[in-house]
């Protein structure tokens, strides 16, 4: 491993970034803005976070929130473990969360606070261990608080093991079947 088509994983493409232009805008969502400096250390700091609850190379970790700058964190931590980032739908109705657990069966379910009502009791019914990020605020939610470990982790670069041919991430689309499946 080390070869030159490890600098093409996208965590590594972040940290390229975040050495070589660190204050440079890297992602924006309405008012908010990201640095590649302040992207880089919410990743890693979610990478160790996703560590302790058991992530690692191979997992899949399924993701159903609403759009906001956290997805970034998510999807880049989980996919410096080696891990699969397969998000759902946020539109995505009780039934098809479901069949789309039972689909993928994933390690972690994340979840915002806009699904979290709904998807404790498919990560109960399911076995699924349940996290929650952006949750509201003076609430206790369900599942593991995401944010709470994120605050309280390394910002340390994550060392794990991840090669090219690791499986980055599954979408699900229907097709022309209507029943999604992955891609």
């Amino acid at each position: 491993s080390g070869g030159r088509g490890m600098n093409r994983l996208i965590g590594r493409i972040l940290s390229l970034a975040a050495s070589s232009v660190p204050n440079r805008l890297a992602a924006t969502l309405g008012e908010e803005a990201r640095t590649f400096a302040q992207c880089e250390r919410a990743a890693n700091r979610t990478a160790h976070a996703l560590a302790e609850l058991g992530i690692a190379r191979g997992q899949r970790l399924m993701f159903w929130s609403d759009i906001s700058l956290r997805n970034l964190d998510i999807y880049i931590g989980a996919v410096r473990l080696g891990a699969t980032f397969v998000p759902l739908n946020p539109e995505f109705s009780v039934q098809e969360a479901r069949d789309m657990i039972a689909y993928v069966r994933p390690h972690l379910l994340v979840v915002d606070a806009a699904h979290a009502d709904k998807a404790e009791p498919l990560a109960r019914e399911t076995g699924v261990r349940l996290a929650i990020v952006e949750p509201v605020s003076g609430k206790a939610g369900p599942g593991v608080d995401l944010d709470a470990m994120t605050a309280r982790a390394s910002d340390a670069p994550v060392t794990a093991f991840v090669d090219e041919e690791d499986i980055e991430a599954m979408f699900l689309t229907s097709g022309s079947t209507g029943k999604p499946k992955a891609v």
